[in-house]
Formats: C-alpha cells, structure tokens, sequence
C-alpha cells in the first residue's frame, strides 16, 4: 500500500483496501500511507485514505504527522485537507517542531 500512496495510484490503493489492509499499517519508519501520498502531494489518495480511517495524526518514529509531511513539501491543498479532517497544526515532531516552523 506504501508505494501505491507514494506514486499516487489511486485503484491500487482501493484495491489493498478493498482486500483487508489497514489503513494505518506502518512500514518500518512507522510512516503510513498517507504519510507518502501527502509528502507526494496526491490528492484523491489522501482523500481515499482519510474517507476510510486514515489517522491524520499519526506519527512516524520520528514524530512527523501526514500534516508535517505536506506542509514541509508546500503541498496547500492536502495541507487544507488535513486540517478538515482534524489534523493537529500543534503537534511536535521529535525535534520539538511543529508544521509552522
């Protein structure tokens, strides 16, 4: 599911889904795949997961959140996404930063 949310690949995605996978499987970085599909900037992938169960807030082994992910890639759109499905602007990384430093 991780390489189909980072090339974008939206009927592959629906169809890990459609088959059991979870949503927020993380691989071994502890990204999930919106983690990917938000750093990319894919739009309708980021949407999909979200509509299923994707935890906008979950964090990778280094702290980063999907919204930290878009943010830092300039990606506005699934920026705004995020924060409609209750991404925390305020959550910190393991670095102690947040998606606006």
């Amino acid at each position: 599911i991780w390489s189909a949310a980072l090339d974008g690949d939206l009927n592959r995605v629906q169809r890990f889904i459609q088959k059991g996978t979870d949503p927020n499987l993380t691989d071994h970085f502890g990204y999930t795949a919106l983690h990917y599909c938000c750093r990319n900037g894919h739009l309708p992938v980021c949407s999909f997961l979200l509509s299923v169960g994707a935890e906008c807030n979950a964090q990778t082994h280094g702290g980063s959140t999907a919204l930290h992910r878009a943010a830092y890639c300039g990606h506005l759109p699934v920026v705004q996404l995020l924060l409609k499905y209750g991404a925390d602007p305020f959550k910190k990384d393991s670095d102690g930063r947040t998606v606006l430093h």
